[in-house]
């Protein structure tokens, strides 16, 4: 898996590029159920909140060790067009083995 999953280019991981598929273990989607990791921004208006070209999407992590003078940093999502991004997941196992991967790899900016 190589990170960031989204960027500039694009949603890359959106169910129409996808075709019904787990983001992570690419099992088709059985009847219509999946689980979806969403984020992002809405702009605000009077009644309602809209996609908005103007915002700019991200999701990372990162470590601060002050007393260190050390930290690591991992972009999951960078960049993403309109501040939304999305995730989807045929079931808990894959969300969970997302996650792992997600936490593997900023270990490694850790090192």
């Amino acid at each position: 898996m190589k990170f960031p999953l989204i960027n500039d280019k694009g949603m890359m991981w959106r169910p129409s590029r996808n075709k019904g598929k787990c983001s992570f273990c690419k099992a088709k989607v059985k009847d219509g159920v999946f689980i979806v990791l969403s984020g992002g921004a809405l702009r605000g208006t009077k009644d309602n909140a809209i996609m908005d070209d103007g915002l700019i999407g991200f999701l990372n992590l990162f470590l601060h060790d002050h007393d260190k003078m050390k930290g690591g940093w991992l972009d999951i999502v960078d960049s993403s067009p309109s501040g939304q991004f999305e995730f989807f997941f045929c079931s808990t196992k894959c969300l969970r083995k997302f996650f792992d991967k997600v936490v593997d790899a900023f270990e490694e900016t850790l090192k």
